[in-house]
């Protein structure tokens, strides 16, 4: 597959101001004409949004800020970035750079045989620096609850990195309710309910200083968010079927 043409990168932002910079550089460096930066900043308190434009526009690329009134979650911040895409794909991403912009092409190659694409820390040639031992320990607990509640088979469904074709993602991402970090299972979990057929790329991925997750405390909340998803999930996908033709890309 070809470079696409049309790629909206839509990035979740709580109080980020002091890591925009970085991330627009980096992230000027691989945007192509036709792609597009969406920036949700998620109602922080520290100039986030004002950051974002005053970077878009001297980085010279085409981008925008949303702005969300008052601090919602990741998952509420992806929503309303994502439904405001137009393009034919979508990549999700964190603003910490933790995962490597190396993997993108391959993310983005996968494709063009697959609907969604899922960056992975667990898959063969991936690699995890400065990972504490009780993160990993907890990462495969989770792992293994959501492939039995969910029966998702999905490495590693937390990684912030990933892709959509662009209708699978407006229409999974409107209909998705988690504001917080159970939102990642909940819209993969509809796509391949939905027929989407899902593939995963090893993904380069460091700890950064100064990450917003809190590991067990945000694990509690994350089962909570997917236990509410699973309570409403036959009456969403019902929704879904009788709203298009239930075809994937509708």
């Amino acid at each position: 597959m070809n470079a696409p043409s049309s790629v909206a990168l839509v990035v979740p932002a709580h109080d980020e101001a002091r890591r925009l910079p970085a991330l627009i550089d980096a992230l000027s460096a691989v945007i192509q004409p036709g792609w597009r930066l969406v920036i949700v900043d998620d109602g922080s308190a520290d100039g986030t949004a004002s950051v974002a434009r005053d970077q878009i526009a001297v980085a010279g690329i085409d981008g925008e800020v949303i702005e969300l009134g008052t601090n919602r979650g990741k998952g509420a911040a992806l929503r309303a970035g994502v439904v405001a895409t137009s393009a034919e794909f979508v990549v999700t991403m964190d603003a910490d750079l933790a995962t490597d912009l190396d993997a993108l092409p391959a993310l983005l190659a996968a494709l063009g045989t697959h609907d969604v694409v899922v960056g992975s820390r667990n898959a063969p040639g991936a690699s995890v620096h400065d990972d504490s031992r009780f993160r990993r320990i907890g990462a495969r607990v989770f792992n293994g609850i959501v492939r039995v509640s969910t029966g998702l088979r999905v490495s590693d469904t937390q990684c912030g990195f990933k892709a959509f074709r662009g209708p699978l993602a407006r229409r999974v991402f409107a209909a998705s309710r988690a504001d917080r970090w159970g939102q990642d299972v909940e819209v993969l979990d509809l796509a391949s309910r939905l027929g989407a057929s899902l593939s995963e790329v090893p993904v380069a991925w460091t700890a950064v200083e100064g990450s917003h997750v809190r590991v067990a405390p945000d694990a509690v909340r994350t089962m909570v968010e997917i236990v509410a998803y699973l309570r409403r999930r036959r009456s969403v996908l019902r929704s879904l079927a009788s709203a298009t033709s239930g075809a994937i890309g509708s």
